[in-house]
């Protein structure tokens, strides 16, 4: 399973192994390559600069390079949409966190790339152990 992570330095980006999602998935024909992106963070004195923009493109860009399909995230309801983030449930994914469903959101890199799946998405168990 490959899993990548981004972070900015002041020389530019930098990449290193972390975590991905897996995911359970019901669907009538192809595999999908979905991945989870992770919580991004800027420390206070370099926020509002467009680092954590910068770091979310960069990411998704990277996916989308890979091959896959689709990204989800647990994130900011009013923050994450203006990448094109919707609410998951609206292609009838579920999430197996007790959270509000606003907060679980994903984006298709593919039109339609989730036309026909359903399920419930799981995270590997190493998301669990950094709670």
């Amino acid at each position: 399973m490959q899993c990548f992570c981004f972070w900015a330095l002041r020389e530019g980006l930098r990449s290193k192994p972390s975590l991905k999602a897996r995911f359970k998935l019901s669907r009538t024909h192809v595999n999908i390559l979905l991945l989870g992106l992770a919580p991004v963070a800027v420390l206070p004195k370099y926020q509002r600069q467009g680092i954590g923009l910068m770091l979310i493109r960069y990411s998704l860009e990277e996916c989308d390079r890979l091959g896959c399909k689709a990204i989800v995230v647990l994130g900011h309801p009013e923050y994450y949409p203006r990448f094109g983030f919707i609410p998951a449930k609206e292609k009838r994914l579920r999430r197996e966190y007790d959270v509000p469903n606003h907060v679980f959101m994903l984006l298709e890199l593919e039109s339609d790339a989730l036309n026909g799946c359903n399920g419930t998405v799981k995270y590997r168990t190493e998301f669990s152990e950094c709670e």
